[in-house]
């Protein structure tokens, strides 16, 4: 399950990134650094929620609510995601 979680994350991670680069280029923007920093962002953020919701229900079986929790807990998931990376 882990595995097809990563896949659907990073499906959603690169989907929102070619909407937003099609976006930009479609608006006129072009492709210039800005409407890429934004279509890198959005698309790992989307990634990133992605992966944590499904993490959080079907791998840890958390069951918790609330928007204060989730908060805390996508902080904490967020700085030991990017910790792994490093490592």
């Amino acid at each position: 399950m882990y595995g097809l979680f990563c896949l659907v994350a990073t499906g959603a991670n690169l989907g929102v990134r070619w909407l937003a680069k099609t976006l930009a280029i479609r608006t006129g923007v072009g492709v210039e650094t800005l409407p890429f920093l934004f279509a890198l962002v959005s698309g790992t953020a989307v990634g990133l929620v992605v992966k944590y919701l499904l993490d959080k229900r079907w791998i840890f079986q958390d069951l918790s609510r609330g928007a204060k929790m989730h908060a805390k807990k996508l902080s904490l998931y967020t700085l030991t995601s990017k910790a792994k990376m490093r490592a």
